[in-house]
C-alpha cells in the first residue's frame, strides 16, 4: 500500500516541479536584480497611432548613457505583464543613445495616463559593441512609468 502511495505522489510532483521551473524561468527569477541603475538606462511606453506596417498600439523607448544590450523587458500593470525577449544593442558613446521598438501584443489593458512598471534585462557589451553575454545580464527595475500619447 505504501509503495503505491509513493508512486502516486511522486508521479504528481514531477509535473508540478516542471511547471514551477518553467514559470520561474519565464519570469527571469534566476537573473540577478541590480541594486543600482549603473548603465543609466531609462524607458517609457507610448501609445502609437496605427500604420499600414504596424498595427501595434504601443511602443517602448529606451535610452542609455553607456553601450549595453537590452536582452528583454517586462511592462506590467497589476497582474498583467507583457514580456518581450529580443536583443537590442544600444551604442551610446559619445552621446546618449535612444531607440524605440514595438510591443508585439495588441491585447493590453493600458490606456494613455496609466502607470506601468518596467523591468529591463540588461547585459554589458564587449569587443567594441559586437558581443554580449546573457549570463552577465541583470534585471533593472525602473519602477512605474506613465503611458504617454505620441
Amino acid at each position: 500500500m505504501n509503495k503505491y502511495l509513493i508512486l502516486i505522489i511522486s508521479g504528481s510532483v514531477i509535473p508540478v516541479v516542471l511547471l514551477a521551473l518553467t514559470l520561474l524561468t519565464y519570469y527571469d527569477v534566476f537573473t540577478p536584480v541590480a541594486k543600482e541603475n549603473t548603465y543609466g538606462v531609462n524607458a517609457y511606453v507610448s501609445k502609437s497611432p496605427p500604420t499600414m506596417l504596424c498595427k501595434c498600439p504601443y511602443l517602448i523607448s529606451f535610452s542609455t548613457k553607456y553601450t549595453v544590450a537590452i536582452t528583454g523587458f517586462y511592462a506590467c500593470k497589476g497582474l498583467f505583464c507583457v514580456r518581450q525577449m529580443s536583443p537590442i544593442v544600444l551604442d551610446s558613446p559619445p552621446y546618449e543613445s535612444h531607440t524605440t521598438t514595438a510591443i508585439d501584443t495588441i491585447n493590453v489593458p493600458w490606456q494613455v495616463g496609466d502607470n506601468v512598471d518596467i523591468r529591463l534585462k540588461v547585459a554589458p557589451v564587449h569587443d567594441y559593441g559586437t558581443e554580449f553575454s546573457d549570463w552577465q545580464a541583470s534585471m533593472i527595475d525602473l519602477g512605474p512609468s506613465r503611458v504617454i500619447a505620441p
